[in-house]
């Protein structure tokens, strides 16, 4: 009996153990396709990922298509085009995600200009951003995210600050740092 008892036991933790161990195996596949969608520039895609909506049309975005972006709109997708993202690890609630991203925390200090060969447009603008990010030292960095399972539904939590900086590389801090030098320039102004 006793020994019937212990095999049971076993048993029952084998199975829950095995059942974790699927589950976790769903939640990197899920994490990884998500991550893919980064990658490969799927706009529409990475607007349901953070913000779970697929957001604005890319005309109502004023994004234009070029060949030196593989035809990815804006800013985030050439970002994005120069980065690699992978799973590393599945825990019992978060992920961890190894991201190499072109290190753009620098990319305001030297605004393009029709001097460096760079149009005073927006498209010119993505010009120079394209090529920053293309020569632009690679950072490599390790992020947790959270994650929860709803019924069959598996929820990644990538919105973080923490998630969003290392994805950009950095292009969000420097873009807050400009808007607040800008914002002080015009308030000594007025």
């Amino acid at each position: 009996m006793r020994k019937k008892l212990v095999f049971m036991m076993v048993y029952t933790a084998m199975a829950i153990l095995a059942g974790c161990a699927g589950r976790r195996a769903e939640v990197r596949a899920a994490a990884e396709k998500n991550l893919d969608s980064f990658t490969e520039g799927n706009m529409e895609e990475i607007n349901t990922i953070l913000f779970g909506t697929s957001g604005y049309t890319d005309t109502e975005a004023g994004m234009y298509e070029d060949v030196r972006t593989k035809g990815r709109d804006g800013i985030l997708p050439i970002i994005f085009m120069h980065s690699t993202m992978s799973v590393k690890k599945v825990g019992k609630d978060s992920i961890e995600l190894e991201i190499t991203a072109p290190d753009m925390e620098d990319i305001f200090e030297y605004l393009p200009d029709t001097e460096n060969g760079y149009a005073d447009t927006e498209k010119g603008f993505l010009e120079y951003l394209e090529d920053y990010a293309a020569a632009a030292e690679r950072k490599k960095s390790t992020v947790w995210v959270p994650y929860s399972i709803e019924g069959e539904r598996i929820v990644i939590e990538y919105y973080s600050e923490e998630f969003i900086r290392t994805v950009t590389g950095g292009f969000t801090d420097a873009y807050s740092r400009l808007y607040m030098d800008v914002l002080e320039e015009y308030q000594k102004g007025v």
